[in-house]
């Protein structure tokens, strides 16, 4: 007679009870689709969002044994594109492949979508104070509340992060530039020979790294973008980049 239970539910969760406590003994979390988006949370390390092609974000604590990893699909339904962690919470702006924007509380475990949507897929998206801030390789989005504002640009942004009152953008022209909080350009330069698919600050904001499509990656001192240095080896798209949390290692 067996004293355990093997289930599995919509939720992708494969759980093993014992059935004497009648209680689950082990989680194993499984993935319906390609991870498309990994950000790590600026304030616990342990802590990653995970975005992924089954219309799931998750929220995964690496630090507990085994992994402790809270879910949420409410209000999504989507492949998740992109991601992004406040810097002084715990929630998490997600973007879609149809263009959805929304935000996730994971303490609540409460999901709402912003009335204004993207026309094709989000590349990427930030949190500008308590705004949302998306890209979709044409436009650029600000969400607050039931308010969406458009924003002009010089060019068609393909990237985004925020450090402090930086902005930095990367364009299709294959052009890095870094604005204030009010879109003004501070700095801008073309880096790459393709357009840029992803940037990222260092920890303490001393340091943009950006990658493009043909595969090369630059590391620029901010907020001027002196001093490159260009890292090849990647023979095609680089599809992300960041930097350890002492800002040593890429």
């Amino acid at each position: 007679f067996s004293k355990t239970l093997v289930s599995i539910s919509m939720d992708r969760k494969v759980k093993i009870w014992d059935l004497n406590i009648r209680k689950p003994i082990f989680n194993l979390m499984t993935n319906g689709g390609w991870i498309y988006a990994l950000e790590k949370c600026p304030l616990e390390l342990d802590l990653l969002a995970m975005g992924v092609g089954d219309g799931m974000l998750r929220r995964v604590d690496t630090s507990s044994s085994p992994r402790s990893i809270q879910v949420t699909w409410q209000g999504i339904v989507e492949k998740i594109t992109a991601l992004s962690w406040h810097k002084k919470s715990m929630k998490i702006a997600f973007g879609t492949e149809h263009g959805k924007v929304g935000i996730w509380d994971s303490e609540k475990d409460k999901a709402t979508s912003f009335n204004s949507f993207h026309e094709k897929r989000v590349y990427s998206i930030d949190f500008i104070g308590d705004k949302v801030a998306s890209i979709d390789g044409k436009e650029l989005k600000l969400h607050s509340g039931e308010k969406s504002e458009t924003i002009a640009l010089p060019n068609r942004a393909t990237a985004l992060n925020v450090f402090g009152e930086m902005i930095a953008f990367g364009f299709d022209e294959g052009i890095v530039s870094i604005f204030d909080f009010n879109f003004e350009q501070k700095s801008s330069k073309e880096l790459h020979q393709k357009y840029v698919t992803c940037a990222k600050f260092s920890s303490d904001g001393s340091m943009l790294a950006s990658a493009c499509n043909a595969g090369s990656i630059v590391i620029t001192k901010t907020p001027k973008l002196e001093n490159f240095r260009k890292l090849a080896g990647h023979p095609e798209r680089v599809s992300a980049v960041d930097f350890s949390p002492d800002s040593q290692k890429l």
